[in-house]
């Protein structure tokens, strides 16, 4: 499952080493849905709340981008720099002021063959008192080739948390669970963020997504039920 965020966001310079250059715009980039946040759990434990060491999200991505191709032949490069924004949040379980996590930045192909990869890791540091940050990573550099056979719509960038085997299923359990709210109540998730929250912390020793009540969620979104209409579910 993937979450296309385009590449609207980015902005590009021009080379100036010849005049009247071939300006490309950046790649499109990714972000895959399961690895666009990470949960970190305490070693030993399940998946409890009072578990949760820390919590981080990617917020935003950006690419630079600065094509320098031969006018005549279609040949040349584009240098790209990738920029990542992150929230963070301290859990109950956690002791310290910092985090220590990674990222990757990879480059794919149409077929979906890795043709470069990057695993950068990162220390993020809380203020005192505060158990929520915004975090700015450095750059990561990438170079494509460009020719005429391979043109900027060869490539595309993913970029992603890395995770391990139970954080990923954790990750995959949890987007089940909002897509299943999202069909019982007929509402996007973005339109009532903190009732689901609420709806998934109740419901959070349900493992898989069919075994969430529907008759819980109504009586937990009852007070609301004057304001949106809950869609009637299917009959069994």
């Amino acid at each position: 499952m993937m979450l296309l965020l385009g590449s609207c966001g980015s902005y590009k310079l021009i080379s100036d080493k010849v005049s009247n250059p071939i300006i490309l715009k950046c790649p499109d980039y990714l972000v895959p849905e399961e690895a666009a946040s990470l949960s970190k759990f305490r070693k030993g434990t399940g998946f409890d709340l009072v578990d949760v060491k820390f919590e981080v999200k990617i917020k935003k991505v950006q690419l630079g981008c600065i094509s320098n191709i031969e006018r005549n032949t279609k040949v040349g490069s584009m240098e790209i720099d990738v920029n990542l924004l992150f929230s963070a949040s301290l859990g109950p379980a956690n002791l310290g002021r910092k985090i220590k996590l990674s990222y990757f930045v990879s480059v794919v192909s149409p077929e979906n063959e890795i043709l470069g990869k990057q695993d950068v890791p990162i220390v993020i540091e809380f203020p005192e008192n505060k158990s929520n940050t915004i975090f700015s990573s450095e750059p990561v550099f990438i170079t494509l080739q460009i020719r005429p056979d391979r043109s900027i719509n060869f490539y595309r960038v993913f970029v992603g948390l890395k995770l391990n085997q139970d954080e990923v299923l954790y990750n995959r359990e949890k987007i089940a669970n909002q897509r299943y709210v999202e069909y019982l109540i007929g509402v996007p998730i973005a339109l009532k963020k903190n009732q689901l929250n609420l709806l998934l912390k109740k419901y959070k020793k349900s493992r898989y997504a069919y075994q969430l009540p529907r008759e819980g969620l109504q009586k937990l979104l009852g007070q609301q039920r004057h304001r949106r209409r809950l869609v009637p579910s299917p009959q069994q």
